[in-house]
């Protein structure tokens, strides 16, 4: 599993460390200052996930919250489930394959719980 960020990979490294995700997590991706003309929705950073985690696009899907986590996976020929975590974004993620409203149960559904 990774994490493809806009924040930078400092500040992800710290809200994992900070909630005890790091163990769940094999590589993440985030903005460098010289990459900041390849954020998301540029599907460079997605791409590099897919390549650090050995990955081919159609066996991978991005769980993004904005509109350019859906395209940024489109870009990258990745299928991606909208989070809508205030009901404000629903039309906004209307291009994702999927939306969702609760991640704990996007969890339990992905891991067989």
């Amino acid at each position: 599993m990774s994490i493809v960020s806009n924040n930078s990979v400092i500040a992800v490294e710290r809200y994992l460390d900070l909630h005890h995700l790091g163990r769940h997590i094999d590589a993440g991706e985030g903005r460098t200052s010289e990459g900041v003309g390849h954020m998301k929705p540029d599907p460079a950073l997605v791409r590099q996930a897919l390549d650090r985690i050995e990955a081919a696009p159609r066996t991978a899907v991005l769980i993004g919250n904005s509109p350019s986590d859906v395209a940024a996976a489109r870009n990258a020929g990745v299928e991606a489930i909208g989070f809508v975590d205030r009901p404000a974004k629903r039309g906004a993620l209307a291009t994702a394959t999927a939306l969702v409203t609760n991640l704990a149960d996007l969890v339990d559904a992905l891991t067989g719980v």
